[in-house]
């Protein structure tokens, strides 16, 4: 009842503005006018308007379906149903539309298009899209056609430049709405793919300031996150302060699930050198969360032994509370506590291996998680954290 009633309201507002009468009948293309509106509450992280996105979208199917066949003659109207099926309205009513003789007075081969678009089948989709020319065509649909296609092409092994192409011209036409939110966090993920550092750094820069608020973000964390993780930027001064930039402008809770992320990947990855920086800026951020402590002193712990720092790397594991982990995490900890045994052995009865960590061993806790030794994640740890014996092995063990 409260998404309902903000619709209502939203939609009070818009047709008050649009001085439609209460005697008048509400028009299609004046309900996708009034949708986009929510839509553009979205990006600015209006939960709300996200979950009244869902009631409008029923409410206009309602109200579609009801139109008369000379209503859809008008062009305003007919690209409300192209706006209406590409944000996830009922594909039923196209799909009658076009089994008509006086179809929706739209270009040839748009709504066609964008049906097999949303029904998931690409080579139509692009069939009917690709010769479509935009200029014809309002900027709310053609950006909206635009960024169909930006999908279907970086379907394609040759498309990512096509793509790239068709997601700026949405940014273009349709600047500081969901449309150029969306371009924006694919154009990450395309660049990101790319293995193209200075486009996926520019993009992300410009997402992080322009849509940092989105309801969406975590989608675009989530591609920031795995991109950085995997791609080689190497370590001069111009990278991390674009990271810094781009991180600050993102709250603490997206940080640090980006911190977090990042850190375990390169950890695993056996990139140390990007998971100690991000480890030990995680555990700065991070005090006050004791979820996010156990992980981050997991994963600089396991990253700080694999590059030889293992006194300081052993300390942090013995902090390390097993019960906040979630099961991958507890088998990466026991994969940890007994190779770092493995690489102290000559003075196990020392104090080279944290008193805690080995109290787990002896008291047979490790192993504890099923299927340990079938893990992949344990796989890769016992392979990393093996290698740092070759960084120790001409080393004298002993505080550091």
């Amino acid at each position: 009842m409260k998404f309902l009633k903000s619709i209502l309201r939203m939609l009070l507002m818009f047709f008050t503005f649009m001085n439609v009468s209460a005697a008048k009948e509400v028009e299609p293309f004046q309900y996708a006018l009034a949708l986009q509106k929510l839509q553009d509450q979205i990006v600015l992280g209006n939960l709300e308007a996200h979950q009244a996105q869902l009631k409008m979208l029923r409410l206009m199917s309602k109200s579609f379906k009801q139109a008369r066949i000379v209503d859809w003659q008008e062009r305003k109207n007919a690209e409300a149903l192209l706006i209406f099926l590409l944000s996830g309205g009922n594909p039923n009513i196209a799909i009658e539309l076009l089994a008509i003789k006086n179809q929706p007075n739209l270009p040839k081969g748009v709504l066609a298009g964008a049906l097999a678009f949303v029904s998931g089948e690409p080579k139509a989709a692009l069939k009917f899209l690709e010769p479509i020319v935009l200029e014809g065509l309002s900027t709310n649909v053609a950006a909206q056609i635009a960024l169909a296609r930006a999908s279907l092409y970086a379907g394609r092994d040759d498309g990512s430049g096509r793509a790239m192409e068709q997601l700026a011209l949405v940014r273009l036409l349709k600047p500081g709405t969901l449309l150029e939110e969306a371009a924006l966090r694919r154009s990450v993920a395309i660049a990101g793919a790319n293995r193209d550092k200075k486009a996926f750094i520019r993009m992300s820069r410009l997402y992080s300031r322009r849509f940092n608020k989105s309801y969406y973000r975590k989608d675009f964390i989530s591609n920031f996150s795995y991109y950085i993780s995997i791609l080689d930027f190497g370590f001069d001064s111009k990278f991390i302060e674009d990271l810094e930039e781009i991180m600050n402008r993102l709250s603490e809770e997206n940080r640090a699930a980006i911190y977090i992320t990042v850190t375990r990947a390169a950890m695993l990855d056996g990139k140390v050198q990007l998971a100690t920086i991000l480890g030990r800026k995680a555990i700065i951020i991070l005090q006050k969360q004791p979820l996010f402590v156990a992980k981050s002193n997991l994963y600089l712990g396991g990253t700080l032994i694999v590059s030889g720092k293992e006194k300081e790397g052993s300390d942090l594991i013995d902090k390390v509370d097993r019960q906040l982990l979630d099961v991958q995490d507890q088998e990466l900890l026991d994969a940890i506590i007994l190779i770092l045994a493995e690489i102290r052995k000559p003075l196990i009865t020392t104090h080279s291996v944290g008193e805690k960590a080995m109290s787990k061993i002896t008291n047979g806790k490790l192993g504890e998680s099923n299927g340990m030794q079938n893990s992949k994640t344990v796989d890769r740890a016992i392979d990393l954290i093996k290698g740092a014996s070759k960084i120790l092995e001409n080393k004298t063990y002993g505080p550091n």
